[in-house]
């Protein structure tokens, strides 16, 4: 359950920063032009993580591609928070990153906790 529970809310970020992304980019101060180009870092951003997934992550177990993918999106927030503007990109690289390993966690954590069984 408490996986279940993980995955929703992760989603539920996720899903929720998409639509919201370029109003909290506007929000903490980044010009028009810039909101839509670190809006459109995301998406890459996914696909360089799940690339970095299928080469070195993969030698480690999934509990802790799936620890750094759960703590990628908060540590952009705290950054964000605390500096505001000038981290805007970071704050759109992490989360996308953060977004991308989540993608590759689903299929692989519950097999690795639970096993082929479970």
């Amino acid at each position: 359950m408490l996986l279940a529970w993980v995955f929703a809310m992760t989603r539920f970020v996720s899903t929720a920063m998409t639509a919201h992304l370029p109003g909290l980019l506007a929000a903490v101060g980044a010009a028009p032009g810039i909101v839509v180009a670190i809006d459109a870092l995301v998406r890459p951003a996914q696909v360089a993580e799940r690339l970095l997934e299928l080469g070195f992550l993969r030698r480690l177990p999934p509990l802790y591609s799936a620890r750094l993918a759960a703590l990628m999106h908060p540590l952009g927030a705290v950054l964000l928070a605390v500096l505001g503007a000038p981290v805007t990109a970071v704050f759109a690289l992490l989360h996308g990153a953060g977004d991308g390993i989540l993608i590759i966690a689903k299929g692989t954590l519950p097999l690795s906790l639970f096993g082929p069984a479970g």
